[in-house]
Formats: C-alpha cells, structure tokens, sequence
C-alpha cells in the first residue's frame, strides 16, 4: 500500500486532484492495517495467531530464528550507518579542500 501510494504521488500532476486520490488511497492503506492485523483471527487458515494476551506464542526454534534475524538486520545497519557517515565526511573534507583549491 506504501508502494502504491509513493508511486500514485510521483506520477500524477500537481495539482488538486493529486491530493485528493493521494489523500484516498492514505486513507484506504490506514483502513487495510487492522484489517490485516485481524485476518489470522478471522479467517483461520495456516498461519498461526503468534500474539495472545498470555503473551507471544511461538515455538523455540522460532525464536531463536527470530533473535538471529533481528541481529542480523541491526548489525546491518550498523554497517551501513558507518559507510554513510564515512562517505559524507569525506565528501565534506573534498568540498573543503575544493575551496582550498580554488582560493589559491
């Protein structure tokens, strides 16, 4: 639905009428959430209902799947929080010796 609005709100013209269907298909995506949230209550099929109100109900090697992913994507973007970082110092340490340059 994010997707689908990003797209919606490039290629359509400024104008009126673009914040209005943006404005709808918004309203629509925030409609579908609980929708979404609630279908493995409403209609039972193979998915399982993880979150109850005793607490979350999964099985242990799903846990341990689920620690490991979450590690992994942190350290992921621990990483590339470190590139950007790098890459913008030294981008301003080229603007700053660009100046240097041209002053002389």
């Amino acid at each position: 639905m994010y997707v689908s609005y990003l797209i919606l709100r490039s290629s359509l013209p400024e104008g009126d009428q673009k914040y209005k269907f943006c404005a709808v298909l918004g309203i629509v995506g925030f409609i579908n959430v609980p929708i979404v949230w609630m279908s493995i209550r409403w209609w039972r099929t193979h998915h399982p209902v993880v979150i109850t109100s005793s607490g979350m109900n999964l099985e242990a090697r799903m846990v341990h799947a689920l620690f490991i992913s979450v590690f992994a994507f942190a350290a992921l973007y621990a990483v590339l929080l470190c590139l950007r970082t790098s890459m913008r110092l030294q981008e301003r340490l080229t603007q700053e010796m660009e100046v240097e340059v041209m002053a002389k």
